[in-house]
């Protein structure tokens, strides 16, 4: 038997939202986080056009970012030589790690010695800053080109070498390089060794790049470690920061908006990045409960999948999308149970309207002629935080269920015409409405879904816990097999080493 998963401890630091409180307050209010972003983000003079198609560019200057103060020292153990060792970004979700921890009990100074405790993130990378120490450092090679340059040398003369060593100083100046003898750790895995190191836990560290999927495939990870024994608690969580590199990113595939954030609207025209913080307290369901734990929310399905070969790398497939969802329900009834759905909804005409057909086929398949599931989107409050739109989704589902209220679930008020809203089965709420617990004395349940760039899905079913209630369980973590140290077989190798092409 395969254990459900309980969230027994979460935390949060989102754009306009410094806490969970605060979260909730935004988006049951229906209010919005995202706006023009400070020239600390997006340097204006240098990569922002309103014109479309400009090489190293963006033409939208719109974001949403938390608010900036420094982490604190007595909410979390950070010590002084972390602080420059280590990103900011892995600052923060190390106090919001710590954060998810004493909601779940535990003190972040004094964590407990017997459980094996893994720490599991969706990231990708920090600020700017190992950007910058790249950039002081080569700038000497970059300017050495002047003299080779033509039309350099004809403008520069003589010139050209002190032009070159003035702008090498001007760039070491505004962007100091790494001093002698300095520790970094300003690699994506930073964010989840800073946690393990100031926690002092002894159990694995990793973070997962699955693009916009990234942290519910970490927490699908933490999942299988905590179903196989190998951890008895996980710290699972997201983490992102906004800068100028995304947005420039994104602007070549000319996938953001100027405009604004509007999932399922009919005038999306596209994403506005975001960045965001979002951590929790994973054990399986059964020690959870053996502890005593106060327990938020049951994970009882989780499923993953990938579109496979495609039109491009931003064009999603119904197909894998739909894979995900099928695999995370061992019985395909369970997804007529569903009372709310947090879509992935990046405000894209086509992304949007994708995944509500895929959605749709299964769901209508599943429930009554005429019923009609609430679906929402928290990108419309925040903006998409990139590695960390699944986890912010998923705290924004466990705040309702608590709250017993589904929040406003976009700021459109027209809707994606390249969906049937009229016999699809989903409304869009557009205040919040009630979410009262069931009449049959059932659970309520809801589902999130999460969607990296090129296919990769993630589709997690969520349901409130009822003391004393049987919850349904996770798909196994592996297929069955016959005898537990049953070995695995290579089957197929491949190299490329220096020399040996």
């Amino acid at each position: 038997m395969h254990d459900s998963l309980a969230i027994v401890g979460m935390a949060c630091r989102l754009p306009g939202a410094d806490g969970l409180e605060a979260f909730w307050d935004l988006v049951v209010h229906g209010r919005t986080a995202w706006g023009r972003l400070p020239d600390s983000r997006l340097p204006r003079d240098l990569y922002f056009d309103p014109v479309k198609s400009k090489v190293g560019k963006s033409y939208s200057d719109l974001g949403a970012i938390v608010s900036e103060r420094p982490v604190d020292p007595a909410v979390c153990p950070i010590r002084a030589d972390m602080l420059g060792r280590y990103d900011v970004a892995h600052h923060i979700f190390l106090e919001v790690a710590s954060l998810a921890c004493r909601d779940a009990g535990l003190d972040p100074f004094a964590m407990p010695r017997g459980p094996r405790t893994g720490v599991y993130v969706g990231h990708t990378g920090g600020s700017t800053r190992i950007g910058d120490y790249v950039y002081s450092t080569g700038i000497d090679g970059t300017t050495a080109w002047l003299g080779d340059v033509a039309a350099a040398r004809e403008l520069l003369g003589d010139g050209a070498e002190s032009v070159a060593a003035e702008v090498t100083a001007a760039v070491r100046r505004d962007h100091p390089g790494r001093r002698p003898g300095e520790k970094l750790d300003l690699g994506a895995l930073g964010a989840a060794k800073i946690v393990r190191e100031a926690l002092q836990l002894d159990g694995p560290y990793l973070v997962v790049d699955a693009a916009c999927a990234s942290s519910l495939q970490a927490l699908a990870i933490a999942a299988r470690a905590l179903q196989q024994g190998g951890i008895d608690q996980a710290i699972v969580g997201g983490a992102s920061y906004c800068k100028s590199d995304s947005l420039v990113l994104f602007s070549a595939a000319q996938s953001v908006s100027n405009s604004g954030s509007c999932p399922f609207g009919r005038d999306a025209d596209g994403l506005v990045t975001a960045e965001g913080y979002v951590a929790l307290v994973v054990k399986k369901l059964s020690k959870a409960i053996a502890d005593g734990d106060r327990i938020r929310a049951v994970i009882c399905g989780i499923g993953v999948a990938s579109d496979g070969k495609g039109k491009s790398l931003w064009a999603p497939r119904q197909e894998g999308q739909k894979l995900a969802v099928e695999r995370a329900y061992p019985d395909k009834s369970e997804i007529g149970r569903l009372d709310y759905i947090e879509a992935h909804a990046t405000s894209t005409q086509v992304g949007d309207a994708t995944e509500l057909n895929a959605l749709s086929t299964l769901v209508s398949a599943n429930i009554p002629a005429g019923r009609k599931i609430p679906i929402g989107s928290v990108k419309a409050n925040i903006g998409h935080t990139l590695e960390t739109a699944g986890m912010a989704s998923l705290v924004k589902v466990v705040l309702a269920m608590e709250h017993g209220l589904i929040p406003p679930g976009s700021t459109c008020s027209e809707y994606n015409e390249d969906f049937d809203w009229e016999r699809g089965p989903f409304v869009v709420p557009s205040q919040s409405i009630p979410w009262p617990k069931r009449a049959d004395g059932e659970a309520r349940r809801a589902a999130v879904n999460a969607f990296g760039i090129g296919g990769l899905n993630v589709h997690l079913a969520l349901a409130e816990h009822l003391p004393g209630r049987p919850a349904a369980t996770l798909p196994p973590a592996t297929p069955k097999r016959t005898a537990d140290d049953e070995a695995v077989a290579i089957v197929g190798i491949g190299s490329v080493l220096p020399g040996a092409l």
